[in-house]
């Protein structure tokens, strides 16, 4: 009773390729229409490698299980295992067993049959062919065929299937596994991208007024991580933004003293690269002047004009006034100058913001 698909046979000189025709027989898909035998599964497996290489002996109790449990005895033929009493004492035992047919010569080197140095065949299959002519066994030369194509050929006799239509279907699961790899390296390189790539936003802030007090901290937010910087018409380089952010939207946020505060968002493109620009207004600290004004007596002074650059306005009933500068005026500081009738002309500069600033108007 079978267990295996196929003994490898071979010289421990020719391991490698040994090793790859059993990786490449066990990791073959079987066709639709075909069971395995021996196993649950869609694969050509169990393939049995003889791992001991002994030139001469009797086969252990082992090797003789695992030979007589596989269908088939593959035997890796060249000068080397031509001249291995071990491989002649595996291919010997099939024949005695009457399965001829069921041994599949695998050439990588050297002649069949040539009887010299460049003999590739062992030693008990060139004695049976000598003495039954009419029965030589026909290799499977990888010489002659593609590796490929040669590993096609020796599934095609395990399965008795014709080499045709079976190297037909290799070629497009080759393709197939071909097109898969490539898609999977694409998606893989594409979520290392995603990932692992991070993002960089550089945020451009803008102020036109420049004849104002600059604040010494101002803090931008982005997203949940603050950051400090200390100069207004500069650029904060952030470039750590986490890749999985790309094509999100990221609030940002702007706070600084004698600045309107800023609350927007960006939209992060799916590149590495962002920029926004924030054009900062300046906020009401410096746009106020206001005060009282008083005669020499302490009473407060209705009708007093006050001019501060090209602005006027009159003191109201309680002697008080209030000029609101626009943003392009304001300055830190300003000169007033007081007008009414009966009274000298009052002149004075004082710092900007004034509030709640007093004034005393002398008589003439």
């Amino acid at each position: 009773m079978f267990k295996k698909y196929a003994f490898i046979s071979y010289n421990h000189r020719d391991v490698k390729i040994a090793k790859w025709l059993q990786k490449k027989l066990e990791s073959y898909k079987l066709p639709t229409e075909i069971q395995n035998e021996f196993q649950s599964t869609r694969y050509l497996r169990p393939i049995f490698r003889d791992r001991s290489d002994l030139n001469t002996g009797i086969l252990s109790e082992e090797l003789h299980n695992n030979l007589i449990s596989s269908k088939y005895l593959i035997v890796i033929c060249s000068p080397n295992s031509a001249t291995s009493g071990w491989v002649s004492e595996e291919v010997r035992t099939f024949i005695e067993w009457g399965r001829l047919e069921s041994i599949i010569p695998f050439i990588i080197d050297g002649t069949p049959n040539s009887a010299d140095e460049n003999e590739c065949f062992p030693t008990a299959l060139c004695e049976y062919t000598k003495n039954f002519p009419e029965k030589e066994l026909l290799g499977i030369d990888i010489r002659e065929d593609s590796k490929e194509k040669a590993f096609i050929r020796v599934v095609s006799r395990i399965l008795g299937l014709t080499f045709d239509d079976l190297w037909k279907r290799h070629k497009r699961e080759t393709l197939k596994n071909r097109l898969i790899q490539a898609i999977s390296s694409v998606v893989i390189l594409f979520a290392f991208y995603w990932f692992a790539v991070p993002v960089s936003l550089k945020i451009h802030i803008e102020d036109e007024i420049h004849n104002l007090p600059i604040p010494n901290e101002i803090q931008i937010q982005v997203g949940d991580t603050d950051y400090i910087i200390h100069e207004i018409d500069s650029v904060l380089d952030i470039k750590d933004i986490p890749g999985i952010m790309r094509g999100r939207e990221i609030p940002v946020r702007f706070s600084a003293i004698y600045y309107d505060s800023i609350n927007t968002k960006t939209n992060l493109h799916l590149g590495i690269n962002n920029k926004i620009r924030l054009k900062v207004k300046r906020d009401d600290s410096f746009a106020l002047f206001s005060g009282s004004i008083y005669n020499e007596d302490g009473d407060l002074l209705e009708g007093v004009e006050v001019k501060i650059d090209e602005w006027k306005t009159l003191s109201d009933e309680n002697g008080e006034f209030c000029i609101k500068f626009p943003t392009d005026s304001q300055t830190t500081h300003k000169k007033i100058q007081l007008f009414k009738e009966g009274y000298m002309v009052f002149q004075r500069e004082d710092e900007c913001p004034g509030n709640d600033l007093k004034y005393i108007l002398r008589r003439n």
